[in-house]
């Protein structure tokens, strides 16, 4: 199914999120640091440009209240990432991803191409491309509505003379 034949699109008309792919030997410490300096709240952990991972703020708090005062410089990702990670194709249905991260209760989502991280979709990214489009059609249909009432308005005044 095309991009256009999809309600709403695809995930390619999606600006996303800066995409952060570390080693699962990375430190919990290095990835916040990054995180912190992206200014995001995950990584795709990847071997060999594949994902095998993603750790998010979720993953750091669920691993702080497990473990309170590990130290972080020592603890890798491939030990406390999330392992099952629900990813999208850029072709995949705009319209169907709200709903996935909502189920699934993500808030970052990759999307992979040929197995390989492409970008990151943070689901306020998708939720304000989706606002984006709706206002602009939105527009659009009272430039049509107010055009129409013209013409009906400029009819009944030819008429009328």
């Amino acid at each position: 199914m095309g991009e256009a034949s999809k309600p709403g699109g695809s995930l390619s008309m999606v600006p996303g999120c800066r995409l952060l792919n570390v080693e699962p030997q990375t430190t919990v410490l290095k990835a916040i640091q990054l995180m912190a300096q992206a200014q995001t709240g995950a990584v795709v952990v990847t071997m060999e440009n594949r994902c095998v991972g993603i750790f998010t703020a979720w993953d750091l708090l669920q691993f702080q209240a497990r473990e309170p005062g590990s130290d972080l410089s020592s603890v890798h990702l491939g030990d406390v990432m999330t392992n099952k990670v629900i990813s999208a194709r850029p072709a995949d249905a705009l319209m169907e991803t709200v709903p996935l991260m909502l189920k699934s209760g993500i808030g970052y989502l990759p999307v992979m191409a040929e197995h390989c991280p492409a970008k990151m979709l943070r689901l306020v990214d998708i939720l304000a491309y989706r606002y984006e489009v709706a206002e602009k059609k939105l527009a659009s249909l009272e430039g049509y509505v107010s055009d129409l009432m013209n013409d009906e308005t400029d009819s009944a005044d030819a008429s009328n003379e």
